[in-house]
């Protein structure tokens, strides 16, 4: 016989870009043993277009203390570096350099995460 699941709730959420032409797309499944996020991202700058994807999994046992988010809306700026590297800037948090794959997908982005494996 089939193991019985923990119910999961799943949302699922898209949102334009306001700095870019582009569109992120995010599917949040939340479950007794897991929290899953995963998503990706598509964009257009003048005749460039670039995409990411990702996958965050954290132990749904957890448990977590929520605190007030405040968000603020910054001017998102990115150059092209190189063919792998681009640059993204705004006036509070600086300048970060992000390096990419062949198929464009982020492996490195300064000072906040690096892709395993």
């Amino acid at each position: 016989m089939g193991r019985l699941l923990a119910p999961m709730r799943v949302s699922t959420y898209a949102w334009r870009r306001l700095d870019l032409e582009g569109i992120s797309f995010v599917r949040v499944e939340e479950g007794d043993d897991l929290v899953r996020v995963a998503g990706h991202e598509i964009c257009v700058e003048g005749v460039e277009a670039w995409s990411t994807r990702f996958t965050i999994e954290l132990n749904g046992r957890w448990e977590h203390d929520w605190t007030a988010v405040e968000v603020t809306a910054v001017t998102q700026r990115y150059r092209r570096l190189a063919a792998d590297r681009w640059e993204y800037a705004d006036d509070e948090y600086g300048a970060f350099e992000i390096t990419v794959d062949p198929d464009r997908v982020a492996v490195d982005y300064q000072r906040l995460a690096t892709r395993l494996g």
